[in-house]
């Protein structure tokens, strides 16, 4: 019997330009609320980047804070990632760093720093197009996402973090 080769295979989750392009959907829906606050540092951005990829959780977080729900399929609802949800992602500031470096060599981000709050990022305009310019339906639902995350820009990142606790812990 002839061995067979292994074959390549990738975990989404942890292909880096797949996380950088979702990241960049982020900050082009997310760094500045409407009023021009940046909001997007590596707290938060740990923070959308969990949200954006657990819509499940993410539509209980709209809900919980009466900002609606997210419509999403059964297939997303009901997922092994959505049912066993793992949380390890929320405290991995290295990953995010990491995906904030490569973005930042590619000239990808702005970087402004404010003596008290530290670290915030924007796109540059490159950026903004190569954004615009993701289509496909797997980006087209980030996209949603993001945007449907605009509701709950302007809630502190605390507030935030005290709801997603409540809610992993099952006590909403």
């Amino acid at each position: 019997m002839k061995e067979m080769s292994n074959l390549p295979y990738f975990i989404p989750d942890e292909e880096l330009e797949l996380n950088m392009a979702l990241l960049m959907i982020i900050l082009f829906y997310l760094a500045k609320t409407k009023n021009g606050k940046f909001t997007a540092n590596n707290e938060r951005l740990l923070l959308y980047m969990y949200l954006l990829k657990n819509p499940r959780i993410l539509s209980e977080v709209l809900f919980h804070m009466d900002r609606g729900s997210l419509k999403i399929s059964d297939v997303e609802y009901f997922s092994v990632e959505s049912i066993a949800v793992n949380v390890d992602s929320l405290f991995d500031i290295g990953w995010i760093k990491k995906l904030l470096q490569l973005s930042a060599n590619k000239k990808y981000l702005e970087i402004t720093y404010y003596k008290t709050d530290g670290f915030f990022y924007t796109l540059t305009d490159h950026a903004n197009d190569l954004v615009e310019s993701l289509n496909g339906s797997y980006f087209n639902k980030a996209k949603d996402y993001a945007i449907a995350m605009q509701k709950i820009q302007s809630e502190s990142t605390s507030k935030l973090n005290n709801v997603l606790n409540t809610l992993l812990q099952g006590n909403a």
